[in-house]
């Protein structure tokens, strides 16, 4: 590409001295992030490749993903836990789908119907909030159903993190409490 091949003699012309060795992924940097300071004094922390790959491949273990999911995510890029998250879907086939903020989430729910949802804990904190509010303004039979789906929903995801299958009660269960709650 001319304009990159112009840039690069431009820069041997300027630049004398060798280019630094490789040191490799255990201390090349790979990003600095700083905190906002909200629990304390705000400071930065210098992140190498190798803490990134790390933290992506324990998550790898703890969480099953392929080609067959789909995220959603709605965390700017240069947040860590985001930065961390994508590289995994990437390594795993996994689509995204971007929503460019925290609000935007709820509506984007039904549309994307996503199977994983990489959050921080405040949006799980606004959603509890508002689905209890709404539930109190419901009949207690919508509020017992509600009770007997989530309890479903625990069931299948105890036997799905023993990586077993549901019985057929079960998924039946599971499938009747899709239709009626979630």
């Amino acid at each position: 590409l001319p304009g990159v091949q112009a840039l690069q003699a431009a820069l041997a012309d300027e630049c004398d001295d060798a280019p630094p060795p490789r040191r490799g992924i255990d201390v090349d940097l790979a990003a600095l992030v700083y905190t906002s300071g909200s629990t304390g004094e705000p400071k930065g922390v210098m992140l190498t490749h190798r803490n990134f790959v790390s933290n992506m491949l324990a998550a790898g273990e703890v969480f099953t993903m392929g080609p067959d999911d789909l995220a959603l995510s709605f965390l700017p890029l240069s947040h860590v836990f985001e930065r961390t998250c994508d590289h995994l879907f990437f390594l795993r086939g996994v689509p995204v789908h971007y929503v460019p903020a925290i609000e935007r989430v709820p509506p984007a729910l039904p549309e994307v119907r996503p199977t994983v949802l990489p959050s921080v804990p405040r949006l799980y904190e606004r959603a509890y909030i508002k689905v209890l509010a709404n539930l109190q303004k419901e009949s207690p039979f919508r509020r017992r159903l509600f009770a007997w789906a989530v309890e479903v929903g625990k069931q299948v995801t105890r036997v799905r993190e023993a990586k077993r299958r549901p019985g057929p009660w079960l998924a039946l269960r599971h499938a009747v409490a899709g239709r009626l709650v979630y």
